[in-house]
């Protein structure tokens, strides 16, 4: 395994990506989350306070992932987010794309996207977020993360 870091500057945005693993978990066991990266990015109603999210990656059965972003909106009001990932199997070619938005708000707000089958290999995936205004919906923020990990 390898770490890998990218900063992008996206409306001020960085992001670092680890590169982890998951695994096959038995039946009987829980699937744990894997951490897969962060973004930090301004607040859309407050430019100068940065909020930030963390994708994290779970397997959902043999070939098939779910992927959360989990955010801190530093923000009572909230502000509409996007979590969107383009992702391919560098084994075998497949590819896809997947997003769902909602609204953030307070130190903890999960989106999940449904499980996604990718199939069983190396998986690289684009994960980013575009994040709009609650009070001036042409305030928009956003940033990417890049990962890879092997799907069992």
């Amino acid at each position: 395994m390898h770490r890998t870091t990218r900063t992008a500057a996206v409306a001020g945005a960085l992001c670092t990506a680890a590169i982890p693993a998951l695994v096959a978990t038995p039946a009987s066991a829980a699937p744990a989350a894997t951490q897969l990266c962060s973004i930090s990015y301004p607040n859309p109603n407050l430019m100068a306070l940065y909020a930030s999210s963390v994708a994290t990656a779970e397997s959902a059965g043999t070939g098939r992932v779910t992927l959360r972003l989990v955010t801190d909106a530093k923000s009572i009001i909230g502000y509409r987010q996007q979590f969107r990932v383009v992702w391919s199997n560098l084994d075998t070619g497949k590819s896809g794309v997947a997003n769902t938005t909602a609204r953030v708000a307070g130190s903890r707000t999960v989106l999940s996207l449904p499980p996604i089958t990718t199939g069983t290999g190396r998986i690289t995936a684009v994960l980013g977020t575009t994040n709009t205004g609650a009070l001036n919906p042409q305030a928009i923020t956003n940033g990417d993360c890049v990962a890879e990990y092997p799907v069992r």
